[in-house]
């Protein structure tokens, strides 16, 4: 996918603050006889952020964002960047769900939600599926599992159709970033802001003008018939705070919470303001600023009622960013300070999937049945058993995997992992089919399931997938196709999008139809480069040139291959192969170097005597 590099969007909104991906609208609201509003709210009318207003009509509105003067590759943290028409995000832990909607700058939505599920990365959204809008912008609103964010995009006249999603392991110099300071876009417009006194007046106003000091946001233009609210107390106030975080309005939340805090700091709810702030602040993915107020109130309430989840979520926020040792540190704390706790089973299901997450699966493995034996009540019992299924199979330990991913099937029917445990059992089943091909129609019967039952979960992409290549397995390439092909034409933003372009560039192989074949596969090399079957790609591409008789262009392939995945279990083929185009070629001195090199890799080969055999059939004793 190519990234064009328009310049920096810099999105400067009137009384924004631009501060570590944080974009702050402050302003007051105020009747039509001047007096400010209180209990007044204010929203994004793109669908954002909202708060209400305080006793004195001001208001604060923190959103995530996406204003940054310079990238590189040492710079990129975990908040989602915007980078001209590209908005670049991470995605902390492998099937997080993601949803993504866009709108014009006035707030009217454009296409569908897009919902997928992804694998742990790092990925690039370019929405190029829209019509252009007067002015030039467009309003993406991300949301990462829990975690939302909005951000600002520049759209282009004449786009092509498809939103595009591209996953890289990571930003690095191969991926043409580096340091530099993006060029301003000089034409800025504002999102329009909502007013409305919620449950007071039934409906809601939209402010035609905002007028900018730099530093502080003024409605004009407002005219709400009514007068101020009285000021609310310190337990209205809290009871406000506490009502919004149970609603999941963070923003708001942590207006609230900070007000209360500022006006009542010896109050008696004053510990469980700062403690909702700080979760606010986790589950807008604000980690750093999260930790922080985690710290504060450890520190301020060294008896307070929450020490040991504020420990288990400063341990949590170190896991969405990727440093495993220090979350682990945490976590060990509340498991050794508070084991009887109830977050002490938190604790022990994050330390192991940080195991998972690091690919470290015996490690992995312990730590999850350390959680299953230990706490047998715990609510997490299903995550852990699937998590034991997965590392199991990570591991080749096929029987065990099936195992486990049955026990989630039976004993926790109503769990969305059930799902999951489905699709898992179906890679058992497909993996087994290499040594046992009776397990490819069990394979394809449970990834039927996954699609008949629970066709709105993550795993459906997934399903599809392994239908696709069951299918191919048992040779039935009109339905493998048919089931490949849906997913690039009704998920393009899955996951599994490579993997359905390399099977079906195998079953166009299978079907002798190797111009077709190359089509595809030339697609997954040239818009995934970095994809999990990237390197055997390049084998098979090699092969279709070899069976088409274009032996330069095979042996170049087969090169690439060998350098590009070395340890790959073709990669005794790739020698191979190579040493039958020298042969072909009449280059016998080095077909037998070739073949050498062969022997010293690869002694114990099940395609070392034909690969000899060939040599000496060909004309090169």
């Amino acid at each position: 996918m190519k990234i064009v590099r328009l310049g920096m969007l810099c999105f400067f909104s009137i009384g924004s603050l631009v501060n570590a991906g944080v974009v702050q609208l402050t302003g007051k609201v105020v009747g039509s006889n001047a007096a400010p509003l209180s209990g007044a709210l204010v929203k994004m009318k793109h669908g954002g952020f909202s708060t209400l207003t305080g006793m004195d009509g001001s208001f604060l509105i923190t959103e995530p964002t996406s204003i940054f003067m310079d990238f590189n590759e040492n710079n990129f943290g975990n908040d989602p960047q915007v980078h001209g028409q590209t908005l670049i995000f991470r995605v902390a832990h492998s099937g997080d769900p993601i949803s993504i909607n866009l709108f014009t700058t006035d707030g009217v939505r454009i296409g569908a939600e897009v919902n997928s599920r992804l694998n742990a990365g790092v990925y690039r959204f370019s929405p190029t599926n829209i019509s252009p809008v007067s002015t030039g912008l467009i309003i993406v609103v991300l949301k990462v599992n829990e975690h939302r964010s909005t951000h600002r995009i520049l759209t282009l006249t004449g786009a092509k159709n498809g939103n595009g999603l591209e996953s890289t392991n990571e930003l690095n110099g191969n991926s043409g970033f580096k340091k530099r300071v993006l060029g301003k876009i000089e034409a800025m417009v504002t999102d329009t802001l909502i007013v409305s006194k919620e449950l007071y007046v039934n409906r809601s106003v939209a402010i035609p003008n905002l007028i900018s000091d730099f530093g502080s946001l003024v409605l004009n233009r407002l005219a709400l018939d009514s007068t101020a609210l009285i000021a609310l107390g310190a337990d209205s106030l809290y009871k406000l705070t506490l009502a919004s975080f149970n609603a999941g309005t963070y923003d708001s939340t942590i207006g609230l919470a900070k007000t209360y805090l500022a006006r009542f700091t010896k109050g008696i709810n004053a510990e469980n303001a700062q403690y909702y702030l700080a979760r606010s602040l986790f589950a807008q993915g604000q980690n750093i600023a999260s930790r922080v107020a985690f710290q504060v109130y450890i520190q301020a309430y060294p008896l307070g009622t929450s020490l040991d989840w504020s420990q288990n979520y400063i341990g949590r926020t170190y896991l969405n960013q990727n440093e495993y040792d220090s979350s682990r540190i945490w976590f060990g704390l509340v498991l050794t300070k508070y084991p009887d706790s109830s977050s002490a089973d938190n604790a022990q299901y994050y330390t192991a999937l940080s195991f998972y997450e690091q690919k470290n699966y015996p490690l992995a493995i312990t730590a999850f049945n350390k959680l299953i034996s230990t706490y047998p009540k715990s609510s997490l019992l299903a995550d852990a058993h699937l998590y034991l299924g997965k590392s199991h199979y990570h591991q080749g330990a096929y029987q065990s995997a099936q195992t486990e991913f049955n026990l989630v099937i039976n004993n926790f029917s109503t769990s969305y992992s059930v799902s999951d445990a489905q699709l898992g059992l179906g890679d058992v089943y497909l993996a087994m089919g290499a040594t046992d091909s009776t397990n490819y129609p069990k394979a394809l019967a449970s990834f039927k399931i996954v699609v008949a039952n629970y066709p709105k979960s993550g795993a459906i992409t997934g399903a599809i997938e392994g239908e696709g290549e069951s299918y191919y397995y048992l040779k039935d390439y009109a339905n493998a196709r048919m089931w490949l092909g849906k997913i690039s034409t009704d998920f393009p933003l899955s996951i599994y999008v490579p993997a359905s372009f390399y099977w079906l560039g195998r079953v166009n192989m299978q079907e002798a139809k190797y111009d077709s074949a190359l089509v595809w596969f030339t697609k997954l090399e040239t818009e995934y480069p970095k994809a999990e079957k990237a390197g055997i790609t390049l084998f098979q591409m090699g092969k279709c040139q070899y069976f088409k008789k274009v032996y330069p262009a095979a042996l170049e392939r087969f090169m690439a291959f060998r350098t590009a995945d070395p340890n790959s279990s073709y990669a005794d083929n790739g020698y191979y192969y190579t040493v039958r185009i020298y042969v072909l070629q009449k280059n016998c001195v080095q077909a037998k170097l070739e073949y050498t090199a062969m022997q010293k890799l690869f002694p114990q080969s099940t395609v070392l005597a034909s690969t000899q055999k060939y040599l000496s059939t060909g004309g090169c004793p």
